[in-house]
């Protein structure tokens, strides 16, 4: 799947990158779906000596959550670039934004 999405539409790279949020994150449909632009960051974390990307997602509403306080989810890369939800995501905001600047 991932082989067949590296160089494809906009919607291919962006189902993609929301498959791969789902199960690095552990997000439900209803979870993934709701996030915004202004949810998801990505910093770079020290871990044991070597700088590692990590994308930061806000969840505000889940299943889950009784008291509707939100949450953040790290979503960890992988070696593997073609599952990479952290590549993903980087991949579908540079079409994202590319696409945006043609309407």
């Amino acid at each position: 799947m991932a082989d067949v999405c590296r160089h494809s539409s906009f919607i291919d790279v962006r189902d993609m990158c929301m498959i791969t949020l789902m199960f690095g994150g552990f997000l439900r449909e209803s979870e993934a779906t709701y996030l915004k632009k202004d949810d998801m960051w990505l910093e770079k974390v020290d871990i044991k000596g070597k700088a590692v990307e990590v994308l930061f997602a806000f969840i505000e509403k889940s299943k889950a959550d009784q008291f509707t306080k939100g949450d953040t989810v790290l979503i960890g890369s992988v070696d593997d670039g073609k599952i990479c939800p952290v590549e993903w995501w980087k991949k579908y905001e540079k079409i994202r934004v590319k696409a945006a600047e043609n309407f």
